[in-house]
């Protein structure tokens, strides 16, 4: 059975971006300043992820 999810450009964004923190090729600071969040907000992010 397969699935399909649909995402905006923001959230698939949003996404590549947390994976990125995730595999450590990016940091924490580095993504908020891209998403215009603060760094609790992608801390937020990363724990719903």
């Amino acid at each position: 059975m397969s699935c399909l999810i649909t995402m905006s450009q923001k959230e698939l964004h949003r996404l590549e971006l947390i994976q990125k923190i995730r595999d450590g090729r990016l940091t924490v600071v580095e993504a908020a300043e891209r998403l215009d969040l603060s760094r609790s907000q992608v801390h937020r992010l990363l724990q719903a992820l």
